[in-house]
């Protein structure tokens, strides 16, 4: 079979899929828990604070108030703790500062793991009311965090526009689907690179199955040795995660196997029904020439009943990037297609996936 009916016949399968994508599967709650014996903490080297822990409305939280207290609290969000059962609390980073500052600071563990940004929200801005009890009402009350904490941030700040004086999102989801694009499009990419036909949903075993495969067909020591096709991964990921910048070879080697293991349960994140990920207005073009190929300018097509209306063929110029490594100027366009071999990625509308 060539690499064409391969990707015809994925085109199949996907727009099926697009037929029942947006219908959750039922199934119990998880049994989401709180260790509390982990909840205790010290004080730091040189400070002299309060402390506070407990379970507050199924989540684990923290609270810190130095003595000098200045009458303000800084709530803080941690990010994406994976789908595990145990709920735990992070510390801020920046505990030390706010103590010193006279800041008091609050954390949840949130009570439910997994891509939950409504859930943390709900429970970080719960924490507040349970600080007043314990404490006091503040002042001003800022609120931060990283990552999926960082998204909660910018999501407190609209549902709750007068709570919080200041918002301060560290390595925010601030794009909000646009990072699980992202995901989408690196996995893809991937694929495509070692030929080796994509799926969508991802399959269940494509953490052990799949990715050692394709991992292997990218360099002999992925992410440390690579060949010409991981090369070009890394090119791809640099450019569409923000441009050439000083040691990005370094930090792929870092995170190059993570982005493997995120944003391929499904496209559902498994939270709430439907597909949060898409690639429909995207063409992937994997080389230095900034102009679309041929291939790359065609109209798409969805099969024998033609493209859904408003969902093909339309290419809107937007910033994201695709550009095979070397010395060549960055280009920036939407519509950027992979010809690799012969092969031509793209995907139908309504979901993820190749063309």
């Amino acid at each position: 079979m060539t690499t064409a009916q391969l990707l015809v016949g994925l085109t199949a399968l996907l727009l099926a899929f697009g037929s029942v994508g947006n219908v959750a599967a039922a199934g119990p709650p998880p049994n989401y828990f709180v260790d509390e014996s982990k909840l205790p903490f010290g004080a730091l080297p040189n400070t002299s604070t309060t402390r506070y822990w407990g379970i507050h409305n199924g989540a684990g939280y923290r609270i810190e108030v130095p003595v000098n207290w200045n009458g303000e609290l800084v709530l803080y969000g941690h990010g994406f703790r994976g789908t595990g059962l145990e709920l735990t609390v992070t510390n801020p980073r920046i505990r030390n500062w706010l103590v010193t500052h006279g800041y008091a600071w609050a954390a949840s563990s949130y009570s439910k793991n997994g891509y939950d940004v409504k859930q943390g929200v709900k429970d970080t801005h719960a924490l507040e009311e349970r600080f007043n009890g314990l404490v006091g009402i503040p002042t001003r009350t800022y609120i931060t965090g990283h990552s999926m904490g960082g998204h909660i941030t910018g999501v407190a700040i609209e549902q709750y526009p007068g709570a919080y004086v200041g918002a301060l999102p560290m390595c925010g989801v601030m794009g909000d689907n646009e990072l699980f694009d992202y995901f989408l499009d690196f996995n893809l990419v991937a694929e495509a690179l070692a030929t080796y036909p994509a799926e969508f949903p991802f399959p269940a075993d494509y953490q052990t199955a799949v990715v050692p495969i394709v991992k292997a067909a990218l360099g002999p020591a992925y992410p440390f040795a690579l060949n010409a096709q991981g090369l070009k991964l890394r090119g791809v990921t640099q450019n569409v995660s923000g441009g050439t910048r000083p040691e990005f070879p370094t930090s792929f080697i870092i995170w190059g196997n993570f982005l493997f293991t995120v944003g391929v349960s499904g496209g559902d994140l498994g939270v709430a029904p439907g597909n949060v990920q898409d690639n429909s207005t995207t063409v992937y073009q994997i080389d230095s020439n900034p102009a679309l190929s041929e291939r790359g300018r065609a109209p798409r097509h969805a099969g024998p009943a033609g493209p859904p209306p408003g969902r093909f063929g339309q290419h809107p110029a937007d910033s994201r990037q695709f550009q095979d490594p070397g010395t060549h100027p960055p280009y920036h366009r939407r519509s950027l297609r992979a010809d690799l071999d012969g092969a031509d990625l793209c995907s139908p509308g309504g979901g993820a996936g190749l063309r």
